[in-house]
């Protein structure tokens, strides 16, 4: 099975249709990837918790709602760091994308 169609039948399990691409929550990460948000992202947890909910809601689940469901595991962030100008570098499946302190990607 290719992966556009196991991830269109994560989301029918989740009772979503294929056009429903927001990932807005620790169930939904958990149930389409299989992994944690809070145990399985290397260096979230050493943020404190304001900036943790930043990444968290701006960042991680904001890059995995661009594009579709075939782009879906290429935004999945697996590291964070924090540079000196408070600015998070997420680390992705393809590369990395910043998250500004105003909430933008870049």
């Amino acid at each position: 099975m290719d992966l556009y169609r196991r991830t269109v039948n994560k989301y029918r399990a989740l009772g979503l249709e294929k056009n429903e691409y927001n990932i807005s929550n620790r169930v939904h990460l958990m149930a389409i990837f299989g992994i944690d948000i809070d145990e399985d992202i290397e260096g979230l947890n050493l943020l404190d918790d304001t900036e943790r909910e930043f990444v968290k809601n701006k960042g991680i689940y904001g890059l995995l709602n661009r594009g579709g469901l075939l782009a879906r595991e290429e935004y999945l962030t697996i590291k964070v760091e924090k540079d000196k100008y408070n600015r998070y570098k997420l680390w992705t499946n393809t590369g990395y994308s910043w998250l500004y302190p105003d909430g933008s990607i870049g």
